[in-house]
């Protein structure tokens, strides 16, 4: 699960590269700014970067 962002708390995830459509889907429709701050849009919790994860699976941290 790598070039994503991840809810652990709805336990969904959005790849990267639709990150900059979705947010601005949501934007327009809804008018929900919550993917810009890199929150999930249904529920709020702060989504995780995967590629963060896995760089410090890798580093041992």
């Amino acid at each position: 699960m790598e070039n994503c962002i991840y809810c652990p708390k709805c336990d969904r995830s959005i790849p990267k590269d639709e990150m900059e459509e979705r947010s601005k889907i949501l934007r327009e429709v809804f008018g929900n700014k919550s993917l810009e701050e890199r929150k999930c849009p249904v529920c709020g919790t702060t989504m995780i970067d995967m590629d963060e994860v896995s760089k410090h699976r890798n580093k041992g941290d």
